[in-house]
């Protein structure tokens, strides 16, 4: 089960600052710029401190692909599986190497490596793609190496996406799938 435990008035930065806007709109001082990835992370401490429990964070691309998001949720040590753009860039090496963008990793993969993955019945039936993942490494901003999965679907409407997570090694491709389809 997905769900809310909270929200926050989102304010944009132009809006931030702009005194006449606030009053009009009655933005409450107290509320200041946040960027969207701050919000999420602090909705998910609140949720933590209120005692709420969740097996996994999932998020589109506009936090997949913001490494201040997903250093966040690695320091507070939750489980993630997000899903990132074409160019998210990722290491088959632990040490050294080149980055890849995702598309070309998933892109050089061959047609056994493939596996169909049913996740859940929908309204018009069960849902299902094809799913290949790898154990690989994201490069932070600092130049450390995070282990992770990449994934890449091929789904029913013929669009290739791509997901990033930090679940362990031993995760089956089936679980990581139902996380994805989520969000």
């Amino acid at each position: 089960i997905a769900w809310p435990v909270a929200t926050r008035l989102y304010l944009p930065e132009s809006w931030a600052t702009d005194a006449d806007r606030r009053e009009k709109a009655k933005v409450p001082e107290e509320v200041m710029f946040r960027t969207k990835p701050q919000i999420a992370l602090d909705l998910l401490d609140k949720a933590r401190s209120w005692g709420v429990r969740w097996a996994c964070v999932t998020a589109d691309a506009d936090y997949g692909d913001n490494p201040n998001f997903l250093a966040g949720l690695e320091e507070r040590r939750r489980p993630y599986v997000v899903a990132v753009r074409c160019d998210f860039a990722v290491s088959t090496s632990r040490r050294g190497g080149m980055t890849r963008r995702a598309d070309e990793v998933i892109g050089a993969q061959t047609a056994r490596s493939w596996r169909s993955v049913t996740w859940r019945e929908g309204s018009k039936g069960w849902m299902r793609g094809k799913f290949v993942a790898l154990r690989v490494w994201r490069v932070t901003a600092s130049g450390r190496r995070k282990a992770g999965w990449l994934i890449g679907e091929d789904s029913s409407d013929g669009k290739r996406r791509y997901y990033w997570s930090d679940f362990g090694a031993d995760v089956p491709l089936e679980r990581l799938v139902e996380y994805a389809h989520r969000r």
